[in-house]
């Protein structure tokens, strides 16, 4: 989900990385659910920036 809009936006992980001010392996471990905990302010500007509802993107990585 995260990884699909990213490209449908010609982003990189390392564009959007710098846009959060997060490292390019916090892109990769969300793209991939590969977190233990996440900080909501980080979700709902990704949400943003991909225009996705925060709380589809929440479900996407909560989700088994």
């Amino acid at each position: 989900m995260i990884k699909k809009a990213r490209i449908n936006k010609n982003l990189t992980q390392k564009q959007l990385a710098i846009r959060l001010l997060v490292s390019q392996s916090y892109i990769s471990n969300l793209e991939n659910k590969k977190i233990n905990s996440f900080n909501i302010d980080k979700i709902k500007k990704v949400s943003n920036i991909l225009n996705l509802n925060t709380t589809d993107v929440v479900n996407f990585l909560i989700s088994n």
